[in-house]
């Protein structure tokens, strides 16, 4: 019920871990049962090294970073993973030596989610079959670092990481998704920079999969963080920016009386 993507761009002057994803959930018994065209799938995860203050408490944050968690597969498990990751990862003490790496928070990302599927099939509720990605800059190695994490390669519900794929391409959409960015290479496009993007939009626009669909969701991760990217559709619909189906200028930024500071990336998607 998912496509997602996860690469390399590197240019002259900048590097970027990219990854896009579709934004359809589909129900598990039935994949023409969709439960919404607007579900996040990109999402961040932020670290927090934390010492006490004078009544020893943890309550002063020294320093911090961010990094992607990309998802596919089942989605209680999948987001139960990130929320636990999300509530120990927010609050590390700074006690002795730490070795802040990305492959630490990848292991533990592994640990939790063999937990949750061991649950899951202890209480013969099926197997939750998931896939999931912790993507950045690692601040100890000050390298672009992607692991691929998965529950569906050995018996009992185990989870196993892989260091370093690129691409990753996640989900039941994934060879549909590698196969179009692949002739698309072949016809001249570059391997990089918008080259999956565009795969998936054309996988979406022409409803090649009944599991992948909605809006097509962009980050990319460098050393300063996390980043989301609204669309901005071009003709005939050009000016509409969104995210995730979400209009952003006719319906988030009158909500919140704020603009949404997210940058753009023009998209051909007019859906």
């Amino acid at each position: 019920m998912t496509s997602v993507c996860i690469w390399k761009f590197i240019s002259p002057d900048r590097e970027y871990i990219c990854a896009v994803s579709d934004s359809r959930i589909t129900s598990v018994s039935s994949s023409s049962t969709v439960h919404t065209d607007c579900a996040s799938k990109l999402i961040p995860l932020t670290v927090k090294f934390k010492t006490t203050d004078s009544d020893g408490c943890f309550t002063i944050t020294k320093y911090q970073f961010e990094f992607g968690f990309a998802m596919s597969g089942n989605v209680d498990v999948c987001f139960m993973t990130h929320a636990a990751l999300s509530g120990i990862c927010s609050n590390i003490g700074l006690h002795g030596q730490f070795d802040p790496s990305l492959s630490k928070i990848a292991n533990l990302a592994s640990h939790i989610l063999e937990k949750y599927t061991k649950d899951y099939m202890k209480n013969k509720a099926g197997f939750p079959k998931c896939e999931i990605s912790i993507f950045g800059c690692c601040p100890n190695s000050e390298r672009l670092e992607s692991y691929y994490i998965s529950n569906t390669q050995g018996g009992g519900g185990k989870a196993y990481v892989r260091r370093d794929m690129n691409p990753i391409f996640m989900g039941d959409g994934s060879e549909t998704h590698r196969n179009k960015w692949n002739s698309l290479v072949e016809a001249g496009s570059s391997p990089g920079g918008n080259t999956p993007i565009i795969a998936l939009e054309e996988i979406i626009s022409r409803e090649s999969r009944k599991t992948v669909g909605g809006a097509t969701q962009f980050v990319h991760c460098d050393k300063n963080g996390f980043h989301i990217l609204q669309t901005e559709f071009g003709a005939p619909i050009v000016g509409t920016q969104s995210y995730l189906g979400f209009d952003i200028c006719g319906q988030i930024e009158p909500i919140l009386g704020a603009v949404v500071a997210m940058d753009t990336i023009l998209t051909k998607t007019t859906t």
